[in-house]
């Protein structure tokens, strides 16, 4: 990883490549919005920065949805996954999906601290290399009746097995909820 500073905007890059940035650091002069609240703030925020972080608008559009509960006809795009604060701080975080569905362990976390809002740093775990097409109607159908338990069994894994559990029954939206990276 290698670690840039720009001057004119006062941010610290870290990269992973040579592309985009993983995290911005705002150094001494945070990012200030007029927004009222975080997540209207981290809109704000990404449209100003979210070219360096490798975001274009149009990935934005649906920003404040959840990700889908079944296959719809979207692109790549970014959507509310959480919003957590603790003390002076919210955390907001979108979920990078493709047709609709998180793309695991794949999206944005923007830092905001309070009174007044402003973004301190901003990290990214973007998946730059989606690739695939929307199922068949027959293939997602008989994927709706596939419960825990089966899809445990088709997978060879074990029902106690921990992170498995997170994965499948942590998720209201059925047994298979996110793409594989």
């Amino acid at each position: 990883m290698c670690e840039e500073f720009n001057d004119a905007s006062n941010i610290r890059l870290n990269r992973r490549d040579k592309a985009r940035a993983r995290e911005v650091l705002h150094l001494d002069r945070h990012f200030l919005s007029n927004s009222l609240t975080p997540q209207t703030t981290a809109r704000e925020y990404l449209e100003k920065f979210g070219v360096i972080l490798g975001v274009t608008p149009q990935e934005l559009t649906h920003f404040s949805r959840l990700p889908e509960k079944s296959l719809i006809d979207a692109s790549e795009e970014y959507r509310l996954a959480e919003e957590k604060t603790q003390f002076d701080t919210t955390t907001v975080v979108f979920s990078q999906t493709y047709l609709g569905f998180p793309i695991c362990e794949a999206g944005l976390s923007i830092h905001i601290k309070h009174n007044p809002l402003h973004v301190v740093n901003a990290q990214s775990t973007r998946n730059g290399q989606i690739q695939g097409a929307k199922p068949p109607a027959n293939a997602i159908n008989r994927l709706k009746n596939v419960d825990s338990k089966a899809l445990a069994r088709h997978l060879e894994l074990t029902a106690n097995n921990r992170d498995f559990r997170n994965r499948i029954d942590g998720h209201s939206a059925g047994p298979v909820t996110c793409w594989s990276k």
